[in-house]
């Protein structure tokens, strides 16, 4: 039987019990969460009775089995609730974001690299932006980095969140997934797989629409929608492209979607501890097997043990 473990850095203060963590990432939202529920009595040190904590606070945490740790979430106190117990409530690195304030400008040539580094400047953060591609006339009209980096995902399609690479916090920002520095991980059913809610879909009975979308260098807007009319819509972007090309890249796409596999979600123990676009190969108990990219993770830690449950997305091989 496996003893859990836990151990909590809040600020200055340090815990080596949690009564519940819940750890959620989503590659299609800004901001990782974390919330902490501490036991009903803990100790502040040197005497301290009043709860010491403070919005900014850095916060670490640890989890794990039999002394064995691994470090899942590093953010920021956004709030701390009054109640007994005690709730913390925290956000990745992406909490700084929202607190900076931009300065209205525009610009009439510019990349996207050259932009994500001119809203972070002096803020200390590591970008990584695979798909440098020009926006032409840009205007900044949002008030603070996170709010701008929602308006390029509206309008363009970029994707932005944090990643953790040999313990740093990194940015990226683009269209699609990284492709660098992930793990693949194997589960099995009766093996590593503790539930599933997973259906194996036949690409003969799938139905499906593609509306993609191109900006061109003078910010110019157009779209296409190609695939079955009652179909699940998905949308993709691209730069720069010509009506034909579009159409093209739209059926090329819906071809590339429209696949044989897993969508759904599974549950699975603490270990391996997996990341937000990381790859599981899984193999179910029919026999179907697949790897698949994660894009949304919950981890939850508590009475009813230390868990992951993953959310698949596209089908990677």
């Amino acid at each position: 039987m496996f003893r859990l473990n836990a151990k909590i850095e809040m600020g200055d203060y340090y815990s080596d019990n949690a009564h519940e963590v819940i750890i959620e990432s989503d590659i299609a939202m800004l901001t990782d969460s974390c919330t902490i529920q501490l036991p009903r009595k803990i100790q502040w040190g040197r005497g301290k009775i009043i709860n010491p904590l403070k919005r900014g606070d850095k916060i670490s945490v640890y989890l794990g089995y039999d002394n064995e740790y691994l470090h899942e979430f590093t953010g920021f106190i956004k709030d701390v609730g009054i109640k007994t117990p005690m709730k913390i409530y925290c956000e990745d690195s992406m909490f700084w974001l929202k607190q900076k304030e931009l300065k209205k400008d525009a610009y009439r040539k510019i990349t996207l690299k050259k932009l994500i580094e001119t809203i972070t400047e002096g803020m200390g953060i590591k970008i990584d932006c695979p798909i440098d591609v020009n926006l032409g006339n840009y205007r900044i009209t949002r008030n603070n980095v996170a709010q701008e980096l929602e308006e390029l995902k509206r309008v363009y399609g970029f994707y932005a969140y944090f990643r953790k690479i040999d313990n740093e916090d990194i940015l990226y920002v683009g269209w699609g997934f990284p492709t660098t520095h992930r793990e693949t991980h194997r589960f099995e059913y009766g093996k590593n797989i503790i539930d599933e809610q997973l259906e194996y879909v036949d690409e003969k009975n799938i139905k499906l629409k593609v509306k993609a979308i191109t900006v061109d260098a003078q910010n110019k807007r157009r779209e296409i929608e190609v695939g079955d009319k009652d179909g699940e819509l998905r949308t993709v972007y691209a730069y720069n492209m010509n009506d034909t090309d579009l159409k093209n890249f739209a059926v090329a796409e819906m071809e590339r979607f429209k696949i044989s596999g897993f969508k759904g979600s599974f549950t699975t123990f603490g270990f391996p501890s997996v990341k937000a676009t990381d790859i599981v190969k899984i193999k179910t108990q029919d026999g179907h097997s697949g790897s698949y990219l994660i894009t949304k993770l919950t981890k939850t830690y508590g009475t009813g043990g230390y868990r992951q449950k993953i959310e698949i997305g596209a089908k990677v091989d």
